[in-house]
């Protein structure tokens, strides 16, 4: 009866060491871009065109700090962008509000249109530079990694947050699609990120969540 107790403990020992080393694999592992082959080219040459040029049902908004363009002379905003620690500071509220959404879509993305070219050490070195310490494993990673195609699969969290402040520094280009929700996000500068929404409903939604992390859902 001892030697069985004993045996039973050592199994759950065993099953518990597993189950930790499986946690540590898991929290340790650099995230890494996967190729999306279900779409052709040819489909996805049609996709795009029909979703951002033929497609009127999709409007483009700017996701911003800022209600409405101010005029230059009382631009505000350019105390925050020239200024680093206002322009870090102010990253989160984007990354918080994105995540949403990202969450909403079952944590998964497709990335459209990568105009950063990872398999090039020089720009790799470039983005390094004005990246945050965890971005660069996952710049170094890509480099070693790196698959070009015309799109790809995310589904990590910290991946996803990788290409929101790649975003917001003009760092990195490309367009993010929420696939299950029909929502775009794009790059674009003076941390104003472009978003394509495609019914009024949706619209009034995201501008209500957008407000309480401090941000406009604007024209």
């Amino acid at each position: 009866m001892k030697e069985s107790g004993g045996k039973v403990k050592k199994e759950k020992g065993l099953m518990m060491k597993m189950e930790i080393e499986l946690q540590i694999k898991k929290n340790c592992e650099i995230p890494n871009l996967k190729p999306d082959f279900s779409f052709t080219d040819a489909k996805l040459k049609v996709y795009d065109n029909e979703l951002f040029f033929k497609n009127k049902k999709y409007k483009m908004y700017l996701l911003d700090q800022f209600p409405e363009t101010l005029e230059e002379e009382e631009d505000i905003k350019l105390k925050i962008i020239d200024n680093e620690f206002c322009r870090l500071k102010e990253e989160n509220k984007y990354i918080k509000f994105l995540q949403i959404i990202f969450k909403k879509n079952s944590s998964q993305a497709k990335l459209f249109d990568l105009g950063t070219d990872f398999s090039d050490i020089e720009i790799c070195l470039d983005k390094i530079n004005r990246m945050d310490q965890i971005d660069k494993y996952i710049i170094l990673n890509l480099y070693k990694n790196f698959f070009n195609s015309n799109i790809y699969h995310i589904n990590d969290e910290i991946l996803f947050n990788f290409f929101i402040k790649g975003f917001l520094r003009e760092a990195i280009s490309g367009i993010i699609y929420f696939d299950n929700i029909d929502i775009f996000i794009s790059y674009g500068y003076d941390m104003v990120l472009p978003i394509y929404i495609n019914s009024e409903e949706k619209l009034i939604k995201y501008k209500k969540k957008a407000n309480e992390f401090g941000l406009f859902i604007r024209r």
